[in-house]
């Protein structure tokens, strides 16, 4: 009996392989006003993604958050994607500012190109797909959303990478505080080719029906 749940497993396992399942990491980077990196694989602190201002020495910026994700050998559309993101600090990266401030993020998706470019800030987006309140955020805390159809028109376009944008939003007007967010993470499933699921079925009908007879047999 235990062999034969053993090959019951086994084929599910088979079924689910039928379906490519990918994680992909985040270049994840910060700039502010289109001029300044305060987050790069070149700067002290990496991988760090920060939305607000900053007052420091007399002068104001606006930092934005962004995280890119190579979609390389991607050509299937997807069947599911989703993106997530987890809350590092309640203020932003530099003492002037580690302090949160009370509103709304827009989370935005642009085309992308896997590098780290000032020019993201300005970047348009071609769909935003969450905005959501600081007021239920906390430190430690996994933002999860639906990014599908968004992950789709990339492919649809060629794209090599797609890009996600974290906005204050209204834009500026944040009492000079700010959030960090950081481990971003996009996850893909592909549509299953027809003949992947046909296969799929015909194994596990054949495997339903010898498990049947060796149960009428024992």
């Amino acid at each position: 009996m235990k062999s034969l749940i053993a090959k019951g497993s086994a084929l599910l396992v088979l079924a689910s392989q039928c379906s490519a399942f990918v994680s992909i990491e985040g270049l994840t980077f910060t700039v502010a006003d289109a001029t300044t990196f305060h987050s790069s694989s070149s700067t002290a602190l990496p991988n760090l993604a920060e939305v607000g201002e900053l007052y420091f020495d007399g002068d104001e910026s606006q930092a934005r958050g962004l995280s890119e994700f190579n979609l390389s050998g991607l050509t299937t559309d997807a069947a599911s994607v989703m993106v997530q993101f987890e809350v590092i600090n309640d203020g932003g990266i530099f003492f002037a500012n580690d302090f949160p401030f009370d509103g709304g993020i827009a989370v935005e998706m642009y085309l992308a190109n896997n590098t780290e470019d000032l020019t993201d800030f300005w970047i348009p987006s071609f769909v935003q797909i969450a905005d959501f309140a600081t007021s239920t955020l906390a430190v430690g805390q996994i933002l999860m959303f639906d990014a599908t159809e968004a992950l789709n028109y990339a492919l649809s376009k060629g794209a090599t990478s797609l890009g996600i944008r974290l906005q204050a939003d209204p834009l500026y007007y944040v009492n000079g505080g700010a959030w960090t967010f950081g481990n971003f993470e996009l996850t893909y499933v592909a549509v299953p080719e027809p003949s992947s699921t046909a296969t799929a079925l015909g194994v596990l009908a054949l495997g339903a029906a010898v498990f049947a007879a060796r149960r009428r047999r024992a």
